[in-house]
């Protein structure tokens, strides 16, 4: 999520609706995990939803892998040990997140 705070395009969701798709596209990529009826009435929001988001936020997360990406510094904090690297984990650049970066929902 805190890579978004430079891109305008995010700019005009809500916060709730950005941590939903947040959530979603990280128990999608992490474990596998569906988006039940419970996670759908405590956030508000339907798998269908959430989509658009998760896919500006997979596209927003494969371009920061990126070297020449210009705000790196949200990659570098969470590269750190203290943040157990959890922006080096290969999900991020892996091919499931490619995919849902080039508008392919099929494999998700």
């Amino acid at each position: 999520m805190e890579l978004s705070l430079h891109d305008a395009e995010f700019s005009a969701m809500d916060p709730s609706y950005l941590a939903a798709a947040s959530l979603c596209l990280s128990f999608r990529l992490l474990n596998g995990t569906e988006w039940n009826k419970t996670l759908e009435f405590y956030s508000g929001y339907r798998l269908e939803d959430l989509v658009a988001g998760m896919y500006k936020l997979g596209r927003l997360s494969v371009k920061s892998v990126d070297a020449d990406y210009k705000y790196r510094a949200a990659t570098n904090k969470y590269g750190a040990s203290k943040f157990m690297r959890i922006s080096l984990i290969p999900e991020l650049s892996g091919q499931l997140m490619r995919d849902l970066a080039c508008g392919n929902f099929e494999s998700f």
